[in-house]
């Protein structure tokens, strides 16, 4: 099936589906009643701003502050009943003037149900820690722009992105198996929850050793139509451009480094006037490749997004469409965009009294379509003076010369010379268009069967999913002709040299394809019971398995493994949770390739103790600590415990008829070759105070990564370097404390929420296979973000400095070089004299968020905060020598005349190693603060929307990326050669009908 009629054929099922669904809503519309009641609670008092669903949720109301409300509904349906601390309730059409709502019990709310790996559980019922985030309480007032922006700076002991506790990137879980996450809309997300603790984390086999983090889309509730427009319509500025010397400046500048070297100058007085005066730019061009004859102000950017679910007591649905669209910063005839177009529709539905069935499908389509060359790659490189990128007509003395050669705005034709034929405006209007499609479409379908009748509390649930991504590239590709011009005394082109030729065939190609497809099923019997009112118990036994096959990639990778998992609590006070997982690895031997994980949490609620002062300020106390360990295969290549060899050298015989070659071992097996080990302990606290408005977790946690595989080089003599094996040998180490802090309260009109997080974490070296001739050259013992260079003192002042000082292996060095430590005193700087001078991940990470609400306006912001770390200035915009294109740091240069104020090196026409090594000189701290997010929202009052077909109506405008202070903040958030980094001014409207 070709994948638009794939595309086809869900967009219709999605369709006649919904249409069948709001058929069966429409049953018994025909005779309309009148529903007027009141709603109280448990004690007789009246709940205001209580929600009334009506039709299967297509009319709503709302209670007044004495309870009360009217709804018009369809004869014999049911009505929802939804409020903040209250469990819903649905209720068929009464006579009855009052109903009951039953006040939620702390930790057993609806919003307290996490996802949790293969279910979900209240969080009371977790000994674990789970930090968990609904989408619907992100979304009303930060509605995000990536996926990631949902936990990014909300979450304790996560750092950037998917980084847990510095362990790495950790596992995604997508509705049950690994997914990317560019694949989802934030709108669809229902929850994500970041699984850390090895307890938690451990039911997902070898994959989980760095932590998981668990995502679930939305699914339709029954008596609850929901149908959800978001439009979003904003621009994106560049944070930072990059600022490079003009042409006059740059050969000033050259022809310092030319004398620097003990060479001539290369250009003239004259000339450098010629380029300085801007009389005729195109004979002595001065080329700004980020200005504005090449780039936008800003882009444009446009997102839409559909949201429909609802459904029955037997079916329930959810659906999803969206389109993203991104303009390109360059200007360009062939305009640049991205374009992202996604469809989900996950379905839930009865098959009988005990099974119940569910089905998902995706489709995303995203295209990427630029015009032809590397734009910001050339911007970077090209110098300002190398050529004009345009001639204009209007110079060119005789018409025949530029007759048959294509033009630009009928104005210009393309200039460059022999050596420079890659032009920005031949690429942008000539050359044709490069366009990327990426092509998603995943399937989920499974089923949970209730076995009660066998065995109360027992159900069977399954799932199976298939994942198939497919790139390629889909391009046009023109040539075209350069004109290096002959100018005359008066400024005008006398003649042009053509370079090159003009063919446009508008043949469009094919190429750069790729297909991945990922499967995956489970299966698991889950039992549930409560023994004596006090005994609680939750057992799982599970079978999972996942492969991902790549195009190109000769074994496919495999994820097999059974786990059992049992929880149990007394009486919701005392907490034991048991998992253990049976791995099986095709990556290790077969008589090694079984492994158990087992893991551990006990907890104790302290607070539900009977000798618990309930009148404390503290209201909810627990304890908990674990430990396990997991093992993992993914540090492990494949078949690397089997023996070797290769083909070398060939050898000829018979006078030369005859040829072959030698066969070279590569590599001795390892029978005993086995898992990698992440040991996990941790011991935490969760308080809730100040009537549960004051909530506090802390965790610490040691973890030690053990028995990693690799070839010991440095255990055994250099000529016997191929007759060894791969083994498991070296570990690292971490710990670390995580704390969350929030605090929500409402002051009559006014509420104010607000919350933080932080992390401290360190690492370890424990053992490493390496081998020096100094001890402070060792990693062992170092963090694992180790940073080795050497120690700068500063410039070399003059001859006299360098012959007094130690000789500096790294080629010639001058006056107004980088001067090294002799950590060694052995009278040589060489690669012997690195040490630990800074380490690449923050010690201190964290994040607040801040929410202000008066009426029916909200104020939100969100910061984060990194502190204890260093980073390299290290790219082609600071190490800069040769012929290298130069940027707005050289100003700072060593001089004779700036070397007590200089803060860069001399300048040098030749290769320089000596002062672009990794050094203290370019070593920067990593400090910063940055204002993430920030929202304004209007919602409209219930008041004046209830007499249209709208439930809820609000507008905001959003701010993200909006500043960091740091040293040298606009140089860290540059980017070099490649498109820069943004921040977005959006203004959106969100209506739920």
């Amino acid at each position: 099936m070709k994948y638009s009629n794939l595309v086809k054929t869900i967009i219709i099922f999605l369709i006649c589906f919904l249409t069948f669904s709001n058929a069966d809503a429409q049953k018994g519309k025909r005779i309309k009643i009148d529903v007027c009641s009141v709603v109280k609670n448990a004690k007789g008092q009246p709940i205001p701003d209580v929600t009334v669903y009506g039709n299967e949720g297509a009319v709503i109301s709302k209670t007044d502050g004495e309870g009360k409300f009217c709804i018009k509904i369809s004869a014999g349906t049911s009505l929802l009943l939804e409020a903040k601390g209250y469990k819903s309730t649905v209720v068929d059409y009464t006579d009855e003037q009052v109903i009951v709502m039953e006040e939620e019990e702390y930790m057993y709310s609806n919003n307290d149900l996490l996802s949790v790996p293969f279910g979900k559980e209240y969080k009371g019922d977790i000994a674990h820690s789970v930090s968990n985030i609904k989408s619907e309480d992100i979304l009303a007032d930060d509605h995000v722009e990536s996926v990631w922006d949902i936990i990014r700076a909300r979450v304790p002991g996560l750092i950037g992105n998917d980084n847990i506790r510095g362990l790495g990137n950790s596992l995604v879980i997508v509705d049950g198996f690994p997914r990317d996450l560019s694949s989802l809309n934030t709108e669809e997300i229902e929850q994500v929850s970041v699984l850390k603790d090895a307890t938690a984390v451990a039911l997902y086999g070898t994959q989980a050793r760095d932590g998981v983090i668990l995502i679930t889309t939305k699914r339709g509730e029954a008596h609850k139509r929901i149908i959800n427009l978001n439009v979003e319509k904003g621009f994106s500025l560049p944070r930072a451009l990059p600022e490079y010397l003009g042409s006059a400046e740059y050969m000033q500048l050259y022809n310092e480094a030319l004398r620097n070297d003990g060479l001539s100058p290369r250009y003239d007085d004259i000339q450098i006037s010629n380029y300085s005066d801007g009389l005729n730019p195109y004979r002595y061009p001065d080329v700004d490749y980020y200005g504005k004859d090449f780039l936008k102000n800003l882009r444009n950017t446009t997102k839409v997004v559909a949201e429909f679910s609802g459904g029955n007591k037997n079916t329930q649905y959810y659906t999803n469409l969206g389109w993203v669209n991104e303009e390109s910063l360059i200007k360009s005839e062939k305009r640049g965009a991205m374009n992202k177009f996604n469809i989900r529709g996950n379905i839930d539905f009865s098959l009988g009294k005990y099974i119940r069935s569910h089905l998902d499908a995706v489709v995303i389509i995203r295209t990427e379509k630029n015009p032809n060359g590397n734009f910001w790659q050339n911007a970077a490189s090209l110098h300002p003076y190398y050529f004009s990128p345009l001639l204009p007509i209007s110079l060119i003395t005789d018409e025949a010369l530029y007759e048959t050669a294509k033009k630009i705005d009928d104005k210009y034709i393309l200039g460059g010379t022999t050596q420079y034929q890659d032009n920005v405006y031949g690429n942008l209007y000539l050359s044709g268009y490069s366009q990327n499609i990426y092509r998603t479409s995943q399937f989920n379908g499974g089923f949970d069967v209730d076995l009660s009748p066998v065995l109360k509390g027992l159900t069977f649930k399954s799932l199976l999913s298939f994942d198939f991504y497919n790139r390629y590239n889909q391009n046009v590709t023109n040539k075209y002709a350069v004109y290096a011009p002959t100018w005359d005394d008066e400024g005008n082109i006398v003649n042009i040299s053509k370079i090159g030729e003009d063919v446009s065939n508008g043949v469009q190609n094919l190429g750069s394809g790729n297909l991945t497809r990922r499967i995956g099923f489970y299966g698991l019997f889950d039992y549930k019971n409560t023994f004596a009112n006090v005994h609680n118990l939750n057992a799982q036994l599970i079978g999972y398995t996942y492969q991902l096959h790549q195009d190109g990639v000769l074994l496919s990778h495999k994820d097999n493994h059974l786990a059992l998992h049992l929880a149990y609590n007394y009486a919701r006070r005392y907490y034991v949770d048991f998992a253990a997982v049976m791995a099986h690895s095709v990556k290790l031997p077969k008589n090694k390739r079984q492994g158990i994980s087992p893991s551990a949490t006990v907890a104790w609620v302290v607070s539900n103790e009977d000798f618990w002062n309930k009148n404390s300020f503290i209201d909810y106390l627990k304890l908990h600590a674990g430990g396990g360990v997991i093992l993992t295969d993914m540090g492990i290549g494949t078949h690397i415990y089997d023996e070797s060899y290769w083909y070398d050298a060939s050898f000829a015989w018979g006078e030369g008829f005859y040829s072959g070659n030698t066969t070279k071992a590569g590599r001795t097996a390892n029978p005993n070759l086995y898992y990698e080990k992440m040991h996990n302990y941790t011991f935490g606290v969760e308080a809730a105070m100040l009537k549960h408005s004051l909530k506090l977790e802390v965790q610490a946690f040691y973890n030690k990564y053990s028995d990693q595989v690799l070839r010991r080089y440095n255990y055994y003599p250099a000529f016997n370097s191929v007759f060894f094996p791969d083994e498991n040998y070296e570990a690292t180490s971490y710990k670390g404390i995580e704390a969350g802090l929030s605090y929500e309260k409402t002051f009559g009109e006014f509420s104010v929420k607000v919350g933080a997080n932080m992390l401290w974490r360190n690492s370890n070296v424990v053992k490493r296979d390496e081998l020096w001739q100094n001890q402070y050259q060792y990693r062992a013992g170092h963090p694992t973000d180790a940073m080795f260079g050497y120690v700068c003192k500063g410039f070399f002042k003059d001859y006299n400095d360098i012959e007094n000082s130690p000789r500096q292996m790294f080629g010639e060095v001058r006056p107004g070089d980088l001067k090294y430590e002799d950590l060694n005193n052995d009278g040589i700087i060489d690669t012997n004299d690195q040490k630990m001078i800074g380490n690449s991940l923050a010690r201190l990470s964290g994040g607040i968020n801040l929410t202000l609400k008066y009426r029916n306006i909200t104020f939100f912001a969100i910061a984060e905060t990194r502190t204890g770390y260093d980073y390299y200035q290290n790219s082609s915009y600071f190490w800069i020598d040769g012929n290298d294109k130069y940027s707005e740091i050289v100003r700072d240069r060593w001089t004779p005349e700036t070397a007590n104020t200089a803060t860069y090196p001399r300048l040098s026409s030749k290769t320089n190693d000596n002062n672009f090594r990794n050094s203290t000189f370019w070593l920067n701290k990593g400090n910063y603060i940055s204002l993430s997010r920030m929202q304004l929202t209007y919602t409209f009052p219930y008041s004046l929307i209830h007499h249209l077909p709208i439930k809820n109506a609000s507008i905001y405008l959003r701010g993200s990326n909006l500043f960091m202070i740091s040293s040298n903040s606009r140089l860290r958030v540059m980017n070099i050669a490649s498109e820069p980094q943004y921040k977005n001014i959006v203004m959106g409207i969100n209506l739920m009908f």
